[in-house]
């Protein structure tokens, strides 16, 4: 019947590898199951790498808590695994007396959900702070405790930091069946069946298709694309904070950010399609990025120097 082990991650993005290097803390075998030929080949390898603080989820959620418990952690996590981390904060920027409520309102959930080191700030000290703001900006809310990193250099280490302590990693091998099995299950995949006494479904994007093999309630997952515009290391300089517009039933919208390696981007945009593995860009998701980000920053021509999608 194949290989046997007490817990089967499948997918190694962030949250399979994540997961994985935890469980290496107990007495348990673990095999790590990535359809791609590398770890962080999904959603990791191609988002904005904000760790939020908190402030947006609803409160009394699972990720409300989730959310603020692991944006503490990755000062522990990146000490431990060597990857780059850095809080440098996040504004959420106001334009008018409509968006300052909103503004309001999202510190008083922040607050409900435990997040620390809020503050609202007003027009002086928001263009204090980020001097290559537009003079339309009034204020924002201050999340001091916001933070960037780099999601696949996390995934890569915390999957080598898991396969040290024995877990096993097999590529390039997909799980394309699941059936209950006695007191565990069997996934057949593309290189052979294997058993497994659990399964952590960290499939990303085809996080339904795994659960749709075995669970009774099917689910489905809506793609959401977001595409991004990377900027070079000079426009790194203008600003040092992530800055979010007030969010809208899409998300946070487009934002403008530095990198862990000294960029800038702007993004995402946020488009339901049909294709899970459509990361295309297109001319109207960079001109409506340029267009969003000049709400907040008349950013200079030619530092443009990439894009992508995922």
């Amino acid at each position: 019947m194949g290989a046997g082990y007490d817990v089967a991650v499948i997918g190694a993005g962030i949250i399979g590898a994540a997961t994985a290097r935890e469980l290496m803390r107990y007495d348990l075998s673990v095999v790590i199951l990535e359809k791609a030929n590398d770890v962080s080949c999904g959603v990791t390898k191609a988002n904005s790498g904000i760790v939020h603080a908190g402030h947006d989820a609803l409160p009394g959620t699972n990720k409300a808590f989730h959310n603020v418990r692991g944006n503490a952690l990755y000062d522990i996590w990146s000490k431990e695994l060597d990857f780059p981390f850095r809080r440098n904060g996040s504004f959420v920027l106001f334009h008018d007396d409509k968006e300052k409520e909103q503004a309001k309102k999202l510190y008083e959930r922040g607050a409900q959900n435990g997040v620390a080191e809020m503050e609202l700030i007003g027009y002086e000290k928001v263009h204090e702070l980020e001097p290559n703001l537009k003079t339309t900006v009034r204020g924002a809310l201050w999340l001091k405790t916001g933070g960037i990193t780099c999601p696949f250099e996390f995934a890569i280490a915390a999957c080598e930091n898991a396969v040290k302590n024995g877990a096993v990693i097999r590529t390039s091998t997909k799980a394309e069946a699941i059936e209950r099995r006695g007191d565990g299950f069997d996934i057949a995949t593309s290189k052979g069946h294997i058993r497994s006494r659990a399964i952590v479904n960290a499939a990303g994007l085809f996080a339904d298709d795994i659960n749709n093999m075995i669970s009774e309630k099917k689910l489905r997952i809506i793609p959401r694309r977001g595409q991004y515009m990377l900027m070079d290391n000079a426009a790194g300089a203008f600003f040092a904070r992530t800055l979010f517009n007030v969010p809208d039933r899409m998300g946070k919208g487009v934002l403008i950010s530095p990198t862990v390696d000294g960029n800038l981007f702007l993004g995402p945009t946020a488009e339901d399609i049909d294709d899970k593995e459509d990361t295309s860009t297109t001319p109207e998701g960079m001109r409506y990025i340029e267009e969003q980000a000049r709400l907040n920053w008349d950013y200079p021509d030619g530092r443009w120097i990439s894009q992508f999608a995922g």
